[in-house]
């Protein structure tokens, strides 16, 4: 459920938080088809601010007031709407690419996070995206596997400028 909708089911009267707008704006990590979702809203956005741009200047007779100075106000318009279309498809493109990297690293580190628990008392219980980074969530008993042949695992695919993060818990219980 999208920030938006949380706020229309409370009534109105809640604002939402700054991660909330995050997740209902930006594309993120997280379930393929809702990411798909959001690009094809993100697309349809962009489709309705331009013809709205295109209705006020037409309802605003700039046709007419361009074609009254000589001016050839169809090439003009053709430039400005393709520079427009520009500005938007390049960081759109930007981040479409970031999240699709994002989401091959961690399918990536997923697995390699499987492999690195095989046959051992310790289970992976989940590898999510925080901001940048990628972390992994490990359960078990006793002592973890090396850390050094996941390192090697991750870092085939991985750059080392996205830090991947493990957290352990033991799951050791102490009587007081």
């Amino acid at each position: 459920m999208g920030w938006l909708t949380r706020a229309i089911d409370a009534g109105g009267d809640r604002r939402a938080t700054m991660d909330e707008i995050e997740d209902g704006l930006f594309i993120t990590s997280g379930e393929r088809r809702a990411k798909i979702s959001q690009f094809w809203v993100l697309l349809v956005l962009a489709s309705v601010i331009a013809a709205g741009g295109v209705l006020v200047f037409t309802a605003a007779g700039y046709a007419r007031v361009a074609a009254a100075r000589g001016r050839h106000p169809r090439r003009r318009a053709k430039v400005v709407i393709t520079v427009f279309v520009l500005l938007l498809l390049i960081p759109l493109t930007g981040a479409s690419f970031r999240t699709l990297e994002y989401e091959l690293w961690m399918r990536t580190t997923d697995e390699a996070a499987h492999r690195w628990v095989e046959g051992t008392d310790w289970d992976v219980s989940g590898v999510t995206q925080a901001g940048n980074d990628i972390v992994i969530t490990a359960l078990g008993q006793g002592d973890p596997p090396s850390i050094k042949a996941l390192r090697e695992d991750v870092r085939q695919d991985v750059p080392s400028s996205v830090d991947v993060l493990v957290i352990e818990e033991s799951g050791k219980t102490t009587a007081l």
